[in-house]
Parts: structure tokens; sequence; C-alpha cells
């Protein structure tokens, strides 16, 4: 399986290193290249880097592991993520982690609010 991974952080790597090693062909894709090829060179064998929209483009499943922050522009960036299998790994905390930023509604609502033009997921 092509599976994109959006963001090159501690959680990206370790799923990205899990799947190539079950023999997936992996892509980091990240707003600064040069971490996402940091990041494919450090993983190793199947695991290769591209923009948010080549990797998009080619994969049947898409990882992200952005900012929660950063989530809607990432998949804008991406072209949309219709027809993918998605699975979001971001998380609605605060930088020092005492409480969730969703205290008042959850995450999933917050999400639902943004503009139409951002796919929901």
């Amino acid at each position: 399986m092509n599976i994109a991974i959006f963001g090159t952080g501690n959680m990206a790597r370790g799923l990205a290193a899990r799947f190539a090693q079950a023999g997936h062909q992996v892509t980091f894709a990240a707003r600064d290249a040069a971490k996402a090829q940091e990041a494919a060179a450090e993983t190793g064998a199947n695991v290769q880097a591209d923009t948010f929209a080549d990797a998009a483009k080619t994969a049947e499943a898409v990882v992200l592991a952005v900012p929660y922050e950063a989530a809607g522009d990432v998949v804008a960036a991406a072209g949309g993520l219709a027809g993918k299998i998605v699975i979001d790994i971001t998380n609605p905390l605060i930088a020092d982690f005492p409480a969730s930023r969703s205290a008042t509604r959850p995450a999933r609502r917050k999400r639902s609010r943004k503009p139409p033009r951002r796919p929901r997921w």
C-alpha cells in the first residue's frame, strides 16, 4: 500500500518505520522539504519525500501527523483527500498539555465549522 505521512515528527517517523518494515511504500511530506528528505533518509528502505500534493496523489492512505491548527491548511495544500483513507493523529492540546484546546466544544465540532472549501474528515 502507498502511504503518505504529512509531518516529520516523532510519531510520523515511528509510523513510517513500522509501515516500511511491513513492506508498504511510504512518502513523507512537510512544509520544509529538507525535513521531509531527512526523515525519509533516516527511516530507510521504501521511504521517500515529496510535496503534499504529489504525496497525496499517489497515496491510498494519508496520515495527518501535523499540529492540530495546521491540519486544515495541509489538507488544502494536498488538494483535498477525497477517496483516501485518512488516519488523523493530530491532537487539540495546548503546548504544555494541561488542558485541551477544545474544553468548551469537541475538536470534531470545531473542525466541522471550518469553511466548506476544506474537506471534512
